[in-house]
């Protein structure tokens, strides 16, 4: 890295400066927002990919219009109202400014493996967009020949490590004025700029910030980037949860690397920032774990140079970038390999190679692979070597992707070593990280989660996934937490559940990243122990019954069998599920494959045999008598302790149905206690039917069902 500081030709300096003022905040309607652009006549379109929607607000922050667009990720307007939107199965198109599909762009001859973030030259109009996983920047323009027939005009971008080579690039802004093109690379952990025609300029950053004494996370999830209208450029990243601000030559205004925007939760702070945007002197920030985009006022100046004082050079890689070997010359310095057991083959081998010679002192030795080591991203030369040993020497390329992508093993995405404040707990813990790639518009975008999809059935009433960061023993939901010593209970973090407590996200031999097998609700079985063995929770691990008291098999919707078993999944899901878009997709925290209601009883429970609603009069379904779970009860039949009936509630006793009066019965002889009829029926009834017989208090008396059928609706059936 290049860090130039000269004492040059008497002149002094006045650096640019950027202040930011936290003013408001754009939330309505927005659920996963993802990318941002400038709406023509002021404000933002905000993409929400997860909702199919593109989300248009005024200059004052207000929604005006949200737009149905299938699964969109980056988006970019033009001058004229048109707007261009790239999807998640790999299309771009541009619309109309009320979104009517006016045609796609075509990247012929070339291919959109997935089109993420796009950006248009203010000046040419030319449409630049970014290819995440192709690791190129492609560049379109309107064909001359007829208006919106738009074709690619050039592209640049390979992947690799060296300069101009992109390892997962995300984030894209262009500067009109010194006709940049910034590009956040976000596996190489750096920020490169170029030319409008594709020759590298610069880069700038690191994984880590190394300052005296200490070391610092700093572009660890690089996904947004804008420049202001002075030059500087703002970089978001979403693990850090920050925005910094550098000049427009790399380096970081402020000089104890201060971000502008910070990590938390107060006015201002923003969570998973995963894109940037600046409209005149606002600056708008996606704050994807609030479900906002966050609005600041942006004054800022540019440098000066005077008579009499320092110039500070750029904080970037220069495209040239070369180091003096031993022999006095100037060398271009070799790529740092992906994985440091190339250098240590090297070393085996005794023989020089150059490519492995990362100092350029002719010799490649502990040196080199210490330099290799760091890029790497996690441990130090001793344990690379150790490991090498213990592989015999082949490297460690066993992990499943996408959270190791194949090759390069990219550590660092995630790991540091001896980072008191950067790395895999930067900002919020192993939470933060995963959502930093589980966002509307980063790495993992067709699975994102959000702090405000934690289930919470017992408070907020809302959640689509699993909870995290909460205690694994909760007797409300009858958790124990995992059994002693598995593999589950290593995972916990003193006591509560994080994302690696159910996942292990190098390994997907279970499935879906899983610590072990789940084909039969293993892992839901083991820490909700209570809901498996107690007498009050729908039974689970049972073959479905396939009669005529159920549907068949064939016919079953919204329900699934684990092997033809029924089990706790069967009804319930681990994420993305909202209970049938409970509270507006918001879900209930039940976590419900169906909504919460007797259709899902019925989704099984159907047939001549099946039980009917009871009562004609006034109708009460499966939920008014039946509690799915309920923990430590001695009803029977599912048959819920507090009951909310037509006539009010009722506290109810049933653990004996074989006959119908009797402690515990359908009818309790005890005046204080009522029986399940008790809820709603007042015995012995003061008028019969002509053809019932004698009801009586005194036992032992047939029990109500042998006349009352449930799969008659309870209605009477002579004998």
């Amino acid at each position: 890295m290049i860090v130039t500081s000269l004492i040059a030709l008497g002149l002094s300096t006045v650096g640019p400066t950027s202040t930011v003022t936290h003013t408001g905040r754009i939330s309505e309607g927005l659920v996963h927002p993802g990318r941002l652009a400038a709406r023509q006549g002021g404000g933002v379109y905000v993409t929400d990919s997860p909702s199919g929607h593109v989300l248009e607000y005024d200059g004052g922050g207000t929604l005006v219009a949200t737009h149905a667009v299938a699964a969109p990720m980056g988006i970019a307007s033009l001058a004229d109202g048109r707007v261009f939107v790239s999807h998640a199965d790999g299309s771009l198109n541009v619309y109309d400014a009320a979104f009517s599909l006016l045609g796609p762009v075509s990247a012929t001859p070339l291919s959109l493996t997935s089109p993420n973030d796009l950006a248009v030259h203010a000046a040419t109009g030319e449409l630049y967009a970014v290819d995440a996983q192709g690791d190129q920047i492609l560049v379109f323009a309107e064909s001359s020949l007829g208006a919106g027939d738009w074709g690619l005009a050039r592209a640049w971008g390979i992947r690799g490590s060296g300069l101009s080579g992109f390892e997962t690039p995300q984030a894209i802004a262009i500067d009109p004025v010194k006709e940049h093109v910034i590009v956040t690379d976000v596996d190489n952990y750096r920020v490169q700029v170029f030319s409008t025609t594709g020759i590298v300029q610069f880069a700038f950053g690191h994984r880590i910030l190394f300052l005296p004494g200490s070391e610092r996370g700093w572009f660890m999830r690089s996904e947004g980037v804008a420049v202001d209208a002075c030059g500087n450029i703002y970089v978001a990243d979403a693990l850090m949860g920050t925005v910094r601000v550098f000049d427009s030559r790399g380096g970081e205004l402020d000089p104890a690397h201060a971000p502008v925007v910070s990590f938390g939760s107060g006015p201002g702070d923003v969570r998973t920032p995963c894109d940037v945007l600046i409209v005149g002197d606002r600056l708008h920030v996606v704050s994807a774990n609030r479900s906002s985009v966050e609005v600041y006022d942006v004054t800022c100046t540019v440098g000066v140079v005077g008579a009499g004082a320092i110039v500070t050079g750029r904080g970037g890689y220069d495209a040239e970038e070369r180091g003096r070997g031993s022999d006095g010359k100037l060398h271009r310095r070799p790529v740092v390999p992906d994985h440091p057991f190339e250098v240590v083959a090297a070393l085996e081998t005794g023989v020089f190679s150059a490519s492995a010679d990362l100092n350029l002192d002719r010799v490649v030795d502990v040196d080199d692979l210490a330099m290799a080591t760091r890029r790497f991203g996690v441990g130090g030369v001793e344990s690379v070597l150790q490991a090498w040993s213990a592989e015999g020497g082949i490297a460690l390329t066993d992990f499943a992707p996408p959270h190791v992508i194949d090759i390069p093993i990219a550590c660092g995405r995630c790991h540091s070593d001896g980072i008191p404040d950067g790395g895999m707990t930067t900002a919020a813990g192993q939470a933060n990280l995963c959502m930093s790639c589980h966002t509307a518009s980063g790495i993992a975008s067709t699975s994102v989660l959000r702090d405000a999809d934690r289930a919470d059935p017992y408070g907020s009433g809302r959640g689509t996934s699993h909870a995290w960061d909460v205690p694994a023993i909760n007797a409300a939901a009858g958790a124990v937490g995992p059994s002693a010593g598995s593999e589950m209970e290593r995972y916990l973090d003193e006591g509560r559940i994080k994302c690696a407590t159910c996942h292990d996200q190098h390994d997907d031999t279970y499935g879906s990243y899983l610590r072990q097998w789940n084909n039969v609700d293993q892992m839901c079985r083991d820490c909700h122990a209570a809901r498996v063995t107690g007498a009050g929770s729908h039974p689970v691990g049972m073959v479905y019954a396939d009669d005529a008291a159920h549907a068949a098999v064939e016919d079953l919707t919204g329900v699934v069998l684990k092997e033809g078993q029924v089990q706790c999944m069967s009804c319930h899901g681990a994420h993305h599920m909202d209970s049938g878009g409970a509270n507006g997709g918001l879900g209930d925290g039940n976590l419900l494959r169906t909504a919460n209601d007797e259709a899902l009883c019925m989704t099984c429970h159907t047939g001549p045999d099946a039980p009917m609603f009871h009562g004609t009069v006034f109708p009460q379904n499966c939920r008014v008598c039946h509690h799915v779970h309920q923990d430590a009860t001695s009803n029977l039949s599912l048959i819920g302790e507090n009951l909310e009936t037509f006539i009010g509630p009722a506290s109810i006793v049933f653990w004996d149905n074989s006959i119908g009066v009797g402690p515990g019965a359908f009818v309790d002889p005890d005046p204080n206690v009522r029986g399940i009829c008790e809820g709603c029926h007042s015995y012995p009834p003061t008028i019969l039917p002509a053809t019932a017989p004698a009801h009586t208090i005194d036992p032992p008396m047939a029990a109500c069902t042998s006349c009352h059928e449930h799969r008659n609706g309870f209605e009477i059936v002579a004998p």
